[in-house]
């Protein structure tokens, strides 16, 4: 009895010792570099690191987003779609900034610069439309969106696989969940839904949920 008890602890001791080496040693690994005036905290897996002007730290792991938060205004979450053996660097600049350099810079830049203003930023198109009582061109208009930056992604992700690339389908489904939001957020800015609004979200959470 004590022989197999024995057995069992070190059962858990090496897996716990896999798990360590698996994580530090063939995990992603992150550099985080604080260029801005002020201090930042970084939070991931329930961690915490604060990083002063010019202070930079190291994270390794299989981590899929950070959070950064400055002050009392700004936080941020930033996903990450980066395979075991790949390392990338973020700078926090000034204006908030985040520059990326390292293993699929331009993807990730894509996706933490660019992607909230182009969805966001089309949502005028689609109350356009909407208050034209077009409710067929607001989905038309908003799946172009999508479908343009999707194309987008595919092509930054360079993968032979293409759709099927494992990194571009946790990458559309992240995607998929913003634009949702962005639709979201003007169909039920008005106090009240009407038979359009219903109709559209009706559509989107059954095509797109």
């Amino acid at each position: 009895m004590v022989l197999m008890s024995f057995k069992i602890i070190m059962r858990r001791v090496f897996y716990i010792l896999l798990l360590f080496l698996f994580s530090n040693i063939f995990g992603q690994r992150l550099t985080i570099v604080n260029k801005s005036e002020g201090v930042i905290n970084i939070l991931y897996e329930a961690k915490l690191i604060v990083l002063n002007k010019e202070e930079s730290k190291i994270i390794k792991g299989d981590f899929k987003k950070i959070t950064i938060k400055k002050g009392k205004d700004f936080v941020q979450s930033i996903p990450f779609f980066l395979s075991l053996d790949e390392d990338l660097l973020l700078t926090f600049e000034e204006n908030n900034f985040i520059k990326f350099k390292g293993s699929k810079d331009d993807l990730h830049n894509f996706i933490v610069n660019e992607q909230h203003p182009i969805f966001y930023g089309n949502v005028i198109k689609y109350q356009d439309s909407y208050y034209k009582n077009n409710i067929q061109e607001v989905k038309n208009l908003s799946e172009l969106v999508l479908s343009n930056y999707l194309n987008k992604v595919k092509l930054l992700n360079a993968s032979p696989l293409g759709v099927n690339d494992e990194r571009y389908k946790k990458i559309k489904k992240y995607v998929v969940n913003d634009w949702l939001n962005s639709i979201f957020l003007f169909i039920t800015g008005n106090k009240k839904l009407d038979s359009q609004a219903k109709e559209l979200l009706l559509y989107y959470f059954n095509n797109y949920n």
